[in-house]
This record gives C-alpha cells, structure tokens and sequence, in this order.
C-alpha cells in the first residue's frame, strides 16, 4: 500500500485497539505504535499502524463516525470477502479479525496486513513507459477474469446477496434511495450548479431500459479500477485488490465497464481517470483491446451494443450517485479523506456521460424549448 497518509483527523482510540491486536495477532510486535491515517479513504477511514524497530505493518479500517447511511460503509462485508479470497487467484492483504464491539473504538473495524506497493492516484499512469501502461492495464483485466472465474459458492460468499439475480434493479434501488437521502445537503452545497432532475431523468431511463437477457451471476467487486489496486513496488503487477465494502454478487458487466470508465472521460475534464482524447498515453490499450482480453481469459461472447450501452449508462449514473455521496460526507464532517470536498465536480461530469449513453438532454435545456 502506498504510505501516503496524513496525521490523524479522525481519532480512534489506539490503547483499546492495541490490546486487541495483541491478543488476535500473534506476532503484533511490542512498543507504542505510530499511528498515520490514509488519505485516499474516502468512505471508511483507515490507518496505518507501525511499530519502532519492526518491519511489521497493520492496516486498519472502520466505519466513520456520525449518522451512517442503511447498508453503507460495510467493513464487516470487506472482512468477509478478503478472509473468502485468501487462497484465491484474485490477491488480496491478509486479514487477522473482524471486532463489531464498539466500545473499542467507536465503530466496527477490521486489521489486516500492510502490503508494499504502490497506490496509483492516475490512471494516466505518469512517468510509465508504454510497455509497462500495457502491461498493468492487461493485468488489471486478469485479476478481473479471475474473479469473474470463482465459483462464490464453493468459496462461502452467497450471502453476499440475499438472492441470485436481479442485480441491475438492485443498483437501481440502491443508489437511487442513497441519493435522494443526502440530495437536500447536495442541493444546499453545489446550489445552482446541481439540477437533481438530471440525475432523476436518467434513473426513469434505466428503469424503462433494464435488459431481459438472462442475468450471468458472479463475485462483483463493485469499485474495481486501478486506484484500487496496489501495484507491485517496482513491476507493472498487482500484488493486491482492495475496496470491497461494496462486494456482491451480480452481472459481471457492471465491473467491466467501471473498470474502463476512464476512457469515456476526456483528459483534461478528470486527471486521474480521465483517458479519453487524440493523444492517450503512450502504450494505454482500447477499450476494444481491454474487451477483447477479457471475453478470452473468462470464455464469454461479448455483449450485443444496446446492452452494453445500457451498462454504460448505469455506471456513469452509479459513479455520480457515489459521488453524491462522498460530497455530501464532506459537507456533514465524517468524510475520511479531506479530498471529499472536491467531489462535486464528479457528480456532474458523471451524470453528463450517463445522459449522453442514453441520449438524454439536461434538463435544463429541455426546459427552454
């Protein structure tokens, strides 16, 4: 993981936390920790524990304080999935214990393994060469097959979802009712900047436009994209997957096309994920080359162009719900990044690429007609 963290802004009682630690994990070393907190955790704060004179490093993650969201912020979720992938092809950090007793530290947490590497913050990949862009972008798509590939139930995950299909209404459900929760905070901090009928419109059309083909159901990551990873210190590899408190079990498409967002997003509208323009980074693959390579790794025919477009339309439309979300944290004060405040910008650009999938003006535009 890449130690980039800031002082703690988001205090936890670390006495109470240690003497878990120690008794949960045997070789927790001895001494005060130094206690750091990451600052890329936008939704559950994380920290960083090390100890004087110990290579040994522990992450741990929790819910944020405050008023939490219904079936937000699962940590409980994430431990699951990473104790379930141990022993998998997908790599995850090794986790040591789930504690849901919130007297230890205000919030239910979990610790697990730090592992070396690098976050990277863009998918621009700055300062690669072209062979390695190529490189970690195919890498990316393998892990995601691999994932596609197990079977959840051999590995204990089918309660990831209380049912086997319907996870496309689901999202619609979901993300539309997290978003009508924090919309009067959003409204009150964007002002006439954030018109919620767009957001609204283009909900109407994924609820008229949900396909009828048979739903495939495999292990859903849910925020798959290279700033989840961690990259190999040094290669062009990922050693580990992380994020999963948003897991579940669902169409495979919704994490492909999450996956290569950022090649709808022009350069210069998002920096850090933005891959769309005349002169992409040297040696960054297609989207039909990234595709392509995963229709062979998991043995799936590619998806007829209405239906993928459809899937188009309900990421960029989940993308600005989650942002919604994070930018409505930030102005409430539980947010764990101080980057939260920035995410207004995404609601919108998210919202624009959804509409422009499905053909939709904005509304306000519709309106002067």
């Amino acid at each position: 993981m890449s130690n980039d963290t800031i002082a703690v802004r988001q205090p936890i009682n670390v006495d109470n936390v240690l003497a878990v630690m120690r008794e949960k994990i045997p070789d927790c070393p001895g001494g005060e920790p130094v206690v750091r907190q990451f600052n890329n955790g936008m939704s559950n704060p994380t920290y960083l524990f090390s100890f004087e004179g110990s290579k040994k490093k522990y992450v741990l993650r929790k819910k944020p304080p405050g008023k939490l969201l219904p079936s937000a912020h699962q940590v409980e979720r994430e431990y699951m999935v990473l104790e379930a992938l141990r022993d998998s092809k997908v790599p995850v950090p090794r986790v040591y214990f789930l504690c849901e007793d919130e007297k230890v530290c205000g919030q239910t947490f979990y610790v697990m393994d730090y592992v070396e590497g690098r976050i990277m913050k863009s998918e621009q990949l700055p300062g690669w060469t072209a062979a390695e862009r190529t490189a970690l972008w195919e890498d990316l798509v393998r892990v995601l097959a691999e994932l596609h590939k197990i079977d959840f139930r051999k590995v204990g995950l089918s309660k990831l979802a209380k049912k086997v299909g319907g996870h496309v209404e689901r999202q619609i459900k979901t993300w539309s009712r997290q978003v009508a929760m924090g919309d009067e905070v959003v409204k009150k901090g964007m002002g006439s900047r954030y018109d919620e009928r767009d957001l609204i419109n283009v909900t109407k059309w994924l609820t008229e436009n949900v396909p009828q083909s048979p739903e495939p159901t495999t292990i859903v990551h849910g925020d798959f994209r290279i700033g989840n990873m961690i990259v190999h210190p040094t290669l062009p590899k990922i050693v580990a997957v992380l994020d999963w408190e948003i897991c579940t079990l669902g169409h495979p498409t919704t994490d492909l096309t999450w996956a290569t967002s950022g090649m709808e997003i022009p350069m210069s509208s998002y920096p850090d994920r933005g891959l769309a323009g005349p002169n992409p980074p040297p040696g960054t693959p297609s989207k039909h080359h990234l595709l392509a390579l995963y229709n062979s790794l998991t043995n799936r025919p590619p998806l007829p162009q209405a239906e993928w477009n459809f899937f188009e339309v309900l990421n960029f439309w989940r993308s600005a719900a989650i942002s919604h979300g994070v930018y409505a944290r930030s102005l409430q004060g539980n947010a764990g990044s101080d980057l939260a405040s920035m995410f207004d910008a995404q609601i919108l650009l998210n919202t624009e690429v959804a509409m422009r999938f499905a053909g939709i003006k904005p509304a306000a535009a519709t309106a002067k007609l």
